[in-house]
């Protein structure tokens, strides 16, 4: 009979009382699946489209702007052009929430129309590229830059 140390049986427990905990850490590390690329890539669009049209919400923003700061985090390990196209999204989104403070209403202008729908492609391809850990990873290292106010800042954009 093989005997086993105190940290094998202690895992061994660990993944007997949890049998699927592989099938788990393996869904973490495999690509999207179809269903879920539709899932994660239709509502930024639609919030667009609702902006766009001018029956945009504030939730419609932050999902905008969730996008927008979720590419930034993830093209600064892919260059310089990801960057550069995600914050002038967040600069058009900035100016977007200035706007509706002002005027009471969320809408787009012409650089919003300009700046956004390339940041919602590279969102669509990063989903095709990355693993849902992966994306995991992005969107928390987004949640601290957002408390320590790093995103979306106008400090970011000040010339």
């Amino acid at each position: 009979m093989k005997k086993t140390t105190k940290h094998g049986r202690k895992l061994a427990r660990k993944v007997f009382a949890d049998p699927s905990s592989v099938y788990k850490v393996m869904a973490r590390i495999q690509h999207f699946t179809q269903s879920e690329l539709m899932a994660l890539s239709i509502p930024p669009h639609l919030a667009f489209e609702s902006l766009r049209t001018g029956r945009g919400t504030e939730n419609d923003f932050h999902t905008l702007a969730a996008v927008a700061n979720t590419v930034l985090v993830c093209g600064e390990k892919i260059g310089n052009e990801c960057v550069d196209a995600a914050k002038l999204a967040q600069k058009s989104l900035v100016l977007m929430l200035d706007r509706s403070v002002k005027l009471g209403k969320w809408g787009v202008d012409a650089g919003a129309l300009q700046n956004i729908p390339p940041v919602l492609d590279l969102h669509d391809q990063l989903l095709t590229l990355y693993t849902p850990l992966q994306l995991q990873n992005a969107m928390t290292e987004v949640i601290k830059r957002m408390k320590a106010g790093e995103t979306l800042g106008v400090q970011d954009f000040e010339s």
